[in-house]
């Protein structure tokens, strides 16, 4: 069964989301709340950050959740700008996964994420795992 959300953390986040496509994230994707992303770790990269999920049970990344409208367009558009569709070179930087995110309100829902695809053995790490208290 395909997941019906959504869940950024960074450029993609409503406070951060670039111009051309906000739009896009309104038409087809509807706001649901924050969520945290356990296991994983936030790692700042060139200006803006990448998520890769770790065995550290207790680390988290900190994001915002959306419902899906409209899965086809809201993909070809966040697949063009995170540079992971078929039309760049791979190995891509970020691979859109299914990962399992948990609500304000302790609720758990599959959600496609973009998770960091690179080696981040040299990368800085952002500890609280919330790119909005540095950004």
């Amino acid at each position: 069964m395909p997941a019906n959300y959504l869940f950024v953390y960074g450029t993609l986040t409503s406070a951060a989301i670039p111009l051309e496509l906000q739009a896009i994230m309104a038409e087809c994707g509807s706001f649901i709340g924050n969520a945290t992303l356990s296991s994983a770790q936030l790692y700042q990269l060139d200006g803006y950050p990448g998520a890769a999920l770790c065995t550290n049970q207790d680390a988290k990344v900190f994001g915002e959740i959306y419902q899906i409208i409209n899965s086809q367009k809201l993909f070809a558009a966040l697949d063009a700008y995170e540079e992971c569709s078929p039309d760049f070179p791979e190995p891509h930087e970020y691979r859109r996964q299914q990962v399992t995110v948990t609500d304000t309100n302790g609720n758990t829902l599959i959600a496609w994420c973009y998770l960091y695809n690179r080696d981040t053995n040299k990368l800085k790490i952002i500890a609280n795992g919330d790119y909005k208290t540095i950004s």
